[in-house]
C-alpha cells in the first residue's frame, strides 16, 4: 500500500511577491524514502481553524496513493495556519480571495494531478481518493487527453435526521454534468497541464470563480462524476437561509450571463456589509440592481433582461427536475421522465431559430416581473424583522 499523505511539519510560507515566484519556505521536508506524487490537493482557507483540522485528520486516513496537502490561507486571525501545520499540510499565504488562493496553490503543487477542495468537505470512506483517481485515470485514457475534469456529488450534512426536499433536489443536481450545476463545493479534480491549460479561476471575482472555470472546462474539454460522495456542510445555508441563498444565486447567475459587469463591482461591498448577519438581505442586492439598470436606461435594460431571458429559458430544466427528485423518492428508483421531456420536446421548441429571439424576451420579461416581486415580498419581509430586531 503506497504512503496515503507527505507530512510537512511547521513550514509556512509567506506571500509570493510576484505571480511566478516561488515562496521561501520555513522549514525543509523530510523525506526518507521519497515518494513520487500523485494528486496534490490544495484547500482555500479563512478563518477556518475547526473545519480544516477535521479534513486533514480525515485525509489522512485515505489510503492508496500519494498525495500532499497543501493549505492556502487569505489572512486568518485564528488558529487555522498553525492547526493545519500540526496536521502535516503545506500552508502558503495569499491575499484573501479563494479564486486567487487556489491559483497559489495551484502553482506550488507538485504532482500531476490537482484536486480543489473547500474546508468544510468530508470524506467519511478512507478510499474515496483511491477511487477517484482511478476511475479518472481510466477516464483519461478513453479520452487520450487531459482536457478532462472530475467533480464528486454531494451529500449535504444539515445537523439532522430529517433533511428537506430543497437538500435532495440539490444533491441530486450534482450527480448530473449539465451546465452550470458544478460548482466548487463538488471538489475540482484535473491534470495540472489541463488547469493552466484553460485559464485558471478568476481572480477578480469575489464568487462564481469555480462556476467560470467549470464553464471554461465545459467548452474546453468534458466532465465526469467521481464515483464517491463529498459530504459538505450546510452551515452557510442554515444560517443565511436555503431560499435566499439560492434566490441570490440564481440573480448572480443571470447577470453574469448578461455581462453586468458594473453589479459584480458593487457587489463584494454588499457581502461584506452583511458579513455579521444572521439571515441573508436580499433587498440590498436588488435595489443595487434596480439602480444601475436605471442608470443604464431603457433600452439597455431591455437588452439585459433578453439576456437573462435566455440563461433561464436555457436553464428551464430546473422546474421541471423537482417534480422527477420527488417522483424518485416515492419509489425508490431514478425516474426522470419531465426531465426528459424538457429535452426532447420543450427544448427544441423554444430555440427554434425563427422563435429563439421571442422566447428569450418573453421569457426575459417574465424574469424581470418575478425579480421585482421577489424584492416587494423581501422588502416586506426584511423590514418587519429589522422593526422586531429594535424593539
Amino acid at each position: 500500500m503506497k504512503k496515503a499523505m507527505q507530512i510537512h511539519r511547521g513550514e509556512e510560507v509567506s506571500e509570493p511577491e510576484a505571480e511566478h515566484s516561488r515562496p521561501e519556505q520555513a522549514a525543509a521536508e523530510v523525506q526518507p524514502h521519497p515518494v513520487e506524487l500523485e494528486l496534490s490537493i490544495i484547500i482555500p482557507t479563512l478563518n477556518e481553524e475547526t473545519e480544516i483540522s477535521r479534513l486533514l485528520g480525515e485525509l489522512q486516513g485515505q489510503t492508496g496513493l500519494s498525495f500532499e496537502c497543501i493549505v492556502v490561507d487569505g489572512g486568518s486571525d485564528d488558529r487555522t495556519i498553525e492547526k493545519a501545520q500540526r496536521a502535516g499540510a503545506r500552508c502558503l499565504k495569499a491575499e484573501a480571495g479563494r479564486g486567487r488562493q487556489m491559483n497559489v496553490g495551484a502553482q506550488e503543487a507538485k504532482a500531476p494531478l490537482l484536486l480543489f477542495l473547500h474546508a468544510d468537505s468530508s470524506l467519511r470512506d478512507p478510499e474515496t481518493l483511491l477511487r477517484a483517481i482511478r476511475f479518472f485515470n481510466k477516464e483519461m485514457q478513453k479520452l487520450r487527453s487531459d482536457s478532462l475534469a472530475g467533480h464528486f456529488s454531494l451529500e449535504f450534512d444539515t445537523g439532522s435526521a430529517e433533511k428537506s426536499r430543497a437538500y435532495r433536489y440539490y444533491e441530486e443536481k450534482t450527480h448530473l454534468n449539465r451546465c452550470n450545476t458544478t460548482n466548487g463545493d463538488q471538489g475540482f479534480l484535473l491534470s495540472k497541464q489541463f488547469f493552466q491549460d484553460v485559464g485558471r479561476f478568476e481572480e477578480s471575482l469575489l464568487f462564481l470563480e469555480d462556476q467560470k472555470l467549470a464553464e471554461t472546462i465545459r467548452k474546453r474539454g468534458s466532465w465526469v462524476t467521481l464515483p464517491s460522495t463529498l459530504r459538505t456542510s450546510a452551515r452557510r445555508f442554515e444560517k443565511e437561509g436555503l431560499a435566499r441563498r439560492m434566490i441570490l444565486s440564481a440573480i448572480v447567475m443571470g447577470l453574469h450571463e448578461s455581462n453586468f459587469h458594473a453589479f459584480f463591482r458593487e457587489a463584494p461591498a454588499l457581502y461584506r456589509s452583511q458579513r455579521d448577519s444572521q439571515k441573508l438581505q436580499l433587498t440590498p442586492f436588488c435595489r443595487c440592481i434596480h439602480e444601475l439598470l436605471r442608470k443604464e436606461g431603457p433600452a439597455v435594460a431591455l437588452s439585459r433582461w433578453t439576456a437573462v431571458g435566455r440563461y433561464v429559458r436555457e436553464n428551464a430544466w430546473q422546474l421541471a427536475f423537482p417534480v422527477d427528485v420527488f417522483l424518485s423518492s416515492l419509489t425508490n428508483k431514478k425516474m426522470r421522465p419531465l426531465l426528459w421531456a424538457h429535452d426532447a420536446l420543450f427544448r427544441p421548441l423554444v430555440t427554434a431559430p425563427y422563435i429563439e429571439g421571442v422566447t428569450a424576451a418573453i421569457t426575459g420579461g417574465l424574469t424581470c416581473i418575478w425579480f421585482y416581486l421577489t424584492w416587494g415580498y423581501f422588502a416586506v419581509i426584511e423590514q418587519s424583522s429589522q422593526e422586531r430586531t429594535n424593539e
